[in-house]
């Protein structure tokens, strides 16, 4: 039974080993076992009789074989061990990849700072220029204002000297102060960045010595599983050598298909870890250059900040002598700006006082035009006292005429009645109450119209000088009147004494008004004063003339007599026809 057997085993051999055929070497290696087995099984048929003997000595190597097997399971467990490992191996080379994106990320960043560097050591370069032209012309400058400013320096060099003494340090010591914050922000600034920059280098170079100590683990992981391989490899060639039947041949080939399965799976963690070491050494070589560029930055800075303290120095050197040109020329301009608010308030006073003066000039004139009215008026009222004196005299001499025309009206009666019958002038004057008629005369008055011829006419002589008189007064009043009233308008002044100056337009008719001042004075048997009086202008030969110039002696010393327009309420004087000439 075991020849046909044998014989067809080994075609399935031979199919196997067809199927295996292209593999590695180690596959190559097993096929040259199985060309061993073969030829040995072909000399095996030939002692398949000698063999059932050792066939009890092939059970107790069975138990062997058994004991293999728990060993092989053990090594399972080995290699499900080793694949977790590797899993994590691979999760490692997971954040080794994003660290190195991460790191790509930095070297960016790192590029950009150094563009962003480059551009400002290229704007401060500018700035410099700017600086080094913006002295050249503000040295000009200096020049020019020296120039003009020497006239004004020689004054004030001494003053300028001891104030500078005393200032120049404290300005010094306020300038140092302010520029240190900022020298000591742009020191932190440096050394921060230093620091962070040595903390990433730090963090680095630890991430590259812990995949340095991975990566020699896994080398010393990949020796032991090679010395297994080895081991088992020797093992199944002991089991082949002692496997004769089917089933010890089957259970070779599943076994012989695990560890060409297991032996692929190696291969390939390795072909990656290897491209993990190259990614490893190109890391490497990345942190070395960035080192290099870092060095070199460094170096880049330090010379920056070299100049950059030249440059500070420059300009605290050249801030210093604009500061003490400031400090000049703030003065001048302090003197300055105090002289111009000064013209400005001598030109607001002369101009208040030019207005003030033409104000004055204006009352001035006003002033000299009411003197002159004024000696106008004066020159003019002396004048009318003059003239009313000598009306008061007048009146006085036809007084004493009129009580001795009474003395002799009074020894004949008679002839004076007669006369005054047949002598009636055409003008009188009446003087009635409103309740009496307008033709009503007083029965008290008839004893006195009588006078004799020569009284009459010189009383018609006196009374035309009067009548004269009055017509003078009447228009130096309308001139009067005019002037006074641009002096006070609207009031009505008393003028010598007790007269009263009143204007007269003419074309108008006269009223004549009589209030005397006391009615004890006037009191005659047949005058009996009433409260409103109207009064004609007539020329009569008897009492009511001798009546008239009484009353108009009176009232040149009583100031109730006045002259009325015909706008009043008292009725228009009517002037009659003259009987006789006056």
């Amino acid at each position: 039974m075991t020849a046909p057997i044998l014989p067809f085993e080994v075609e399935i051999l031979k199919r196997r080993n067809a199927e295996t055929e292209g593999k590695d070497e180690e596959l190559l290696r097993m096929w040259d076992q199985c060309r061993d087995l073969d030829r040995r099984l072909a000399q095996e048929t030939s002692r398949c009789r000698s063999l059932r003997a050792v066939v009890d000595k092939l059970n107790g190597r069975i138990s062997e074989m058994d004991r293999i097997e728990e060993d092989l399971g053990k090594s399972k467990v080995d290699c499900s061990v080793l694949k977790s490992s590797l899993e994590q191996e691979k999760e490692a080379n997971k954040n080794l990849s994003s660290e190195l994106v991460t790191l790509k990320a930095r070297v960016r960043e790192m590029e950009a700072n150094q563009g962003k560097c480059e551009k400002s050591e290229a704007t401060i370069r500018q700035d410099l220029a700017k600086f080094k032209s913006l002295t050249v012309a503000l040295v000009e400058e200096r020049k020019s204002m020296t120039e003009r400013l020497r006239q004004a320096e020689e004054k004030l060099n001494r003053k300028e000297s001891k104030r500078k003494e005393q200032s120049n340090p404290a300005f010094l010591t306020g300038k140092v102060s302010d520029e240190r914050p900022s020298a000591e922000s742009s020191k932190a600034d440096l050394e921060e960045r230093m620091k962070q920059i040595a903390k990433e280098k730090g963090h680095l170079q630890e991430r590259l010595q812990t995949e340095e100590r991975r990566s020699r683990a896994l080398q010393s992981e990949i020796t032991i599983m090679k010395k297994r391989l080895q081991v088992l490899e020797n093992m199944k060639e002991k089991e082949n050598a002692i496997s004769k039947n089917s089933n010890l041949c089957q259970i070779d080939d599943n076994k012989v298909q695990e560890l060409t399965k297991e032996l692929e799976w190696l291969r390939r963690t390795l072909q990656d870890k290897e491209l993990l070491e190259g990614q490893l050494k190109k890391v490497e070589e990345d942190f070395r250059s960035l080192e290099k560029r870092f060095r070199e930055e460094q170096k880049r800075c330090q010379a920056l900040t070299a100049e950059l303290e030249v440059a500070k120095m420059e300009l605290s050197r050249y801030d210093q002598a604009e500061k003490q040109e400031v400090n000049q020329e703030h003065l001048l301009l302090l003197h300055l700006q105090k002289e111009q608010v000064k013209s400005r308030l001598l030109s607001k006073e002369v101009n208040a006082l030019k207005e003030k003066l033409q104000k004055l000039a204006g009352t001035d004139e006003s002033i000299c035009r009411v003197q002159t009215d004024q000696h106008s008026l004066q020159r003019k009222l002396a004048q009318q006292e003059i003239k009313n004196k000598e009306l008061a005299k007048e009146m006085k001499e036809l007084l004493s005429e009129l009580e001795r025309c009474r003395q002799l009206k009074n020894l004949v009666p008679a002839a004076n009645r007669q006369l005054c019958s047949a002598s009636q002038t055409t003008k009188e004057v009446q003087t009635e109450e409103r309740g009496l008629p307008p033709e009503g005369i007083d029965p008290g008055l008839g004893d006195d119209e009588e006078c004799r011829d020569e009284d009459v006419e010189m009383i018609h002589r006196r009374r035309s000088s009067l009548v004269n008189n009055l017509n003078c007064l009447n228009s130096a009043n309308n001139n009067s009147c005019q002037y006074s009233a641009h002096a006070a308008p609207g009031r009505d002044e008393t003028l010598n004494g007790d007269v009263m100056m009143v204007t007269h337009t003419p074309g108008q008719p006269l009223h004549i008004k009589l209030t005397p001042h006391h009615t004890a004075q006037h009191g005659h048997a047949g005058d009996h004063q009433p409260h409103r009086r109207r009064g004609r202008v007539v020329h009569q030969h008897g009492r009511h003339s001798h009546q008239q110039l009484r009353a108009q002696a009176e009232n040149h010393h009583h100031p109730e007599l006045g002259l009325v327009s015909s706008q009043s309420e008292e009725r228009p004087v009517q002037p009659r026809t003259n009987r006789f000439p006056s």
